[in-house]
């Protein structure tokens, strides 16, 4: 097999060989073109395009993994902890009190009240304004909302609160019960929300009679011109020293007199008893503002309580006291709240309060509200056996220990 092989070979190169491929000139033309021909023209072997894809991955995740770590390594630590701190204000404010108060003769018209941040945040800074949500009013006034003062940046703090006090003049061709019935609306809101609002319901009118004494400058009311049995409803007492305030000092001080008031009325606010707005814990200078300046204010020696007291007089429900500790000169702050209310009255009391906290056999009805520690009680006049007063007795005070109440009655 061999031997075919190298035979064959020798036939195919004879017959290749009989005829020349490549002439001298043919050789000599190649060469010279290998020789001269450019280094920079021989085309490299193309890469594949897996390397390519798996270079770039690598250099960006060095790439992202430094940026990540420098970026770590310059923000502050307090930045960190901004964003793992989150900042909460009081959400809304509570309605401490309105009321609106229209002087048939003068056509001037009163909006007064208090909101109380009873969260345990402070507020942003917050705005006021009345919204005028009658057209009969905001066509005689011009305007469809008028704004509250309070000051620049002003904030509460918790359990603080902010009084406000607004009078326009409103020329009106008929005033009724119903002129000033859902027609303004209390507005407080903060840059990103609204705190409070709520519609005036309070609403009181002062007939030109009762504001003729208040005119005379020359004879300013400084005693009560009232028999000696209309204040049956005062504890008894050996000695009484008139704590009055000319009246003329009282109203620059705490603005126009808003007695008598209609009726009291007495309603549980977010865990705090309000007595026309006003309640326990309140100085002076506050519940001034609030109800006015007072009809009648008295220091009681002998009295068991030992306290200051100041009335508001009241057309259903005869009057309203406050009680006070501490000098009547000095800033004191109340410490019990009074007012005498017909049968009616108690049985929508009773049904607005609900449950009552305790009832004894003794004519006492206690209503306790843990949150403030406020104790509200009703007595029936005929069954404690007091002649000094009809009817029943409401009354509002501190108690940080009501379970002594199933015990022992309160002392009046």
């Amino acid at each position: 097999m061999e031997n075919r092989f190298k035979q064959l070979n020798r036939i195919i190169d004879n017959e290749i060989s009989k005829t020349p491929v490549f002439t001298e000139k043919d050789e000599q033309t190649i060469l010279s073109v290998i020789k001269n021909a450019s280094p920079s023209r021989i085309t490299k072997r193309k890469k594949t395009v897996l390397p390519r894809l798996l270079t770039a991955a690598l250099f960006a995740g060095i790439i992202f993994a430094s940026y990540t770590l420098i970026a770590n390594y310059l923000t502050p630590d307090t930045a960190i902890e901004e964003k793992k701190h989150e900042i909460r204000y009081a959400q809304e404010f509570t309605q401490a009190s309105n009321q609106l108060t229209y002087d048939v003769s003068t056509r001037e018209l009163t909006v007064k009240g208090m909101v109380k941040n009873n969260t345990n945040f402070e507020s942003e800074p917050f705005q006021a304004k009345i919204n005028i949500l009658s057209d009969v009013m905001a066509s005689s006034l011009g305007t469809k909302s008028l704004v509250l003062d309070v000051p620049l940046n002003k904030v509460l703090k918790p359990n603080e609160s902010y009084s406000f006090e607004k009078v326009v003049t409103v020329d009106l061709d008929i005033v009724d019960e119903n002129t000033f019935k859902d027609a303004l609306e209390v507005e407080v809101y903060s840059k990103n929300k609204t705190l409070a609002s709520f519609v005036m319901n309070n609403i009181t009118y002062e007939e030109a009679t009762v504001k003729e004494p208040v005119k005379s400058e020359e004879t300013p009311v400084q005693k009560d011109p009232e028999p000696s049995n209309d204040e049956t409803t005062t504890p008894s007492t050996q000695q009484e020293t008139n704590g009055e305030v000319s009246l003329a000092d009282l109203e620059a001080k705490y603005g126009k007199k808003k007695t008598p008031f209609e009726r009291v009325n007495i309603l549980n606010n977010n865990g705090t008893f309000y007595f026309n707005g006003i309640t326990v814990g309140m100085k002076s200078e506050e519940i001034n503002r609030i109800l006015g300046p007072y009809d009648k204010h008295s220091i009681l020696h002998d009295d068991l309580s030992g306290h200051n007291t100041a009335r508001w007089k009241v057309k259903k429900n005869d009057n309203l006291y406050v009680h006070y500790e501490g000098d009547p000169e000095t800033d004191y702050t109340a410490r019990m709240l009074t007012v005498h209310l017909n049968e009616d009255e108690i049985r929508e009391l009773t049904t607005t309060l609900g449950e009552p906290y305790y009832v004894n056999n003794n004519g006492y009805t206690f209503y306790y509200l843990e949150k403030s520690q406020q104790l509200l009680y009703i007595n029936d006049g005929s069954l404690v056996q007091q002649k000094d007063y009809e009817g029943y007795q409401v009354v509002l005070r501190f108690d940080d220990n009501p379970e002594m109440l199933k015990s022992v009655p309160p002392k009046e």
